[in-house]
């Protein structure tokens, strides 16, 4: 099947899109990796670009450990499609005709989740001696933007942020513990957060 999507890629994509260096981001040429995909895929069509996505990106990922897709995960979470974050862009999109669009989609879904998750700790990793900061994270960047998120868009979030941990404990737990040591309108925000997770996530 990848033999025959990577044909089918071949015929379809414009020959500048493979001129891409298609090896994972270092932390050094994330930011020139990221200007590169964004230009060229900004002139391809969505079915185009998702084919790319899948080879290039999400089926080299797919043979990494967590800790070597740790920093690839953090670069690709930066990348946007279409004016659209990189994991929405592949989410929101069915691309694939036949009978492999249902068994390409999984594999897509699958890779933006890891992308989400992996990213996710890779911050709270570099956060994790300071529990504030940590919290501070969480409110900001995760719990805030899900209030205004859908359940059918904040699913495969959750399921991304169920499976992060600060300093070996889960995240959710983590968050539950220290909700009570902030003021009490925080707190509940930040235990509806995690109640929230945990359901769409389940």
């Amino acid at each position: 099947m990848k033999k025959v999507l990577m044909l089918f890629g071949v015929v379809l994509f414009p020959a500048f899109a493979f001129a891409l260096n298609a090896e994972a981001p270092s932390v050094a040429d994330c930011q020139s990796q990221k200007k590169a995909f964004e230009e060229h895929a900004a002139g391809l069509r969505s079915d185009f670009v998702a084919q790319y996505i899948l080879i290039n990106m999400s089926d080299p990922m797919e043979q990494m450990s967590d800790e070597e897709a740790l920093p690839v995960a953090a670069c690709y979470a930066n990348f946007t499609v279409q004016g659209r974050k990189l994991t929405s862009f592949v989410r929101a999109h069915s691309f694939f005709p036949g009978d492999i669009q249902g068994r390409e989609k999984a594999k897509l879904e699958t890779f933006a989740t890891r992308v989400d998750r992996l990213s996710v700790q890779a911050r709270l990793n570099k956060l994790s001696g300071n529990m504030s900061h940590v919290m501070q994270y969480v409110l900001i960047n995760l719990a805030d933007p899900m209030v205004k998120m859908s359940d059918a868009e904040a699913a495969p979030l959750a399921k991304a942020y169920q499976g992060c941990y600060v300093n070996g404990q889960p995240l959710m737990k983590f968050v539950r513990v220290h909700a009570s040591e902030f003021p009490v309108t925080v707190a509940e925000e930040l235990d509806t957060f995690v109640a929230r997770v945990n359901e769409l996530a389940n």
